[in-house]
Order: structure tokens, then sequence, then C-alpha cells
């Protein structure tokens, strides 16, 4: 796992540990971290061949850097979203993936839900035009929330009900 971020405590290890299958290996994060159960890892130690799979779940301005670096390993790589921050992190990403034998997935947690897809099932045995209405709850940040300085809350919050839109019904 590259970043020890709230999600990452709070879905990716925990799952991580839950599975027998799987190794978990520690977390690459750029501060110490204080846990006893918890091991730090080195990039080092992600490039080597026991590594085959990476977590990225970093600040989102970095995800796009540590994808990148992450492809030049040829692993596989889940990132939390966003992906990037900008079109140029993006044309970067798919430049290394037309290049490279790494893939990844950018994971967008609400298309998962049961009740969603529900909606998707039933959505595909109606025909007809469909509408939807969604209501999000935007709590009020500071101005000063690092958020705004990595690719702002559109792309950092609004893009799990983006993608959501997306999945649902399709390219507009």
């Amino acid at each position: 796992l590259i970043g020890y971020s709230d999600f990452g405590k709070q879905a990716h290890i925990p799952n991580i540990h839950k599975n027998n299958e799987l190794n978990f290996m520690g977390v690459c994060n750029r501060t110490p971290i204080i846990a006893d159960s918890i091991k730090t890892i080195s990039k080092a130690e992600l490039s080597t061949n026991k590594v085959g799979t990476v977590v990225i779940s970093s600040n989102h301005g970095s995800h796009a850097s540590d994808l990148l670096e992450m492809m030049e390993q040829n692993k596989l790589c889940i990132v939390d979203k966003p992906l990037c921050i900008s079109s140029s992190e993006l044309k970067q990403i798919i430049s290394k993936k037309d290049s490279s034998n790494s893939d990844f997935i950018c994971f967008m947690s609400r298309r998962y839900s049961k009740h969603i897809r529900t909606i998707k099932q039933y959505l595909k045995s109606h025909d007809g035009p469909a509408h939807a209405d969604f209501l999000f709850q935007v709590p009020k940040k500071d101005k000063n929330a690092p958020i705004y300085k990595e690719g702002g809350r559109l792309i950092g919050e609004m893009c799990h009900h983006v993608d959501l839109s997306l999945f649902l019904f399709g390219e507009p």
C-alpha cells in the first residue's frame, strides 16, 4: 500500500488482511507510521519481484506520479480516486499504459454498492428513457483544505458521482 490514508486504514488494510491468499507487505508512506501492527516499507521494497500488486491510497496530488512509477515496475495498481488531477497527468498515464506491461484499476466506490447493482439491473431490463435525480450532501470545507491544492472538490469528490452516472447510464 502506498499512502496511509483514512480510506487505506479503514478499508484497504482490513480487507487485505481478511483475504488469506493475499500477502500484505506493508505501507510505503512519506512520514513514519506509529502503529505496532503496520510495517513501513520503502519504494525499493515495492519494486521487488515479491510485489505484484500495489494499492495507491496516497494524497490526490501524488496518485499519478505513484502510478507512473509503479507502472514502470510493471505492477498491477489499484488506485483510489481520483486517478489524476490534470489532463497532462492523464496523457502521461495513457502513454505509459500503451508502452508498458502493467495495468491499473481506478477505484470508484459508489458503483460497487449492492443497491447500485440493483438499480443497474433494473435499468438494463427496462426499455425507454431513464431519469435520475441525485442529491449530494457537500459539507463546507476550510478554504485551506489540501483538496483545493490537489484537483479541487470536483476531481477529488464528485468524480465518484460522475463515474456512477456513467456506470448507470453510459456515455452521454
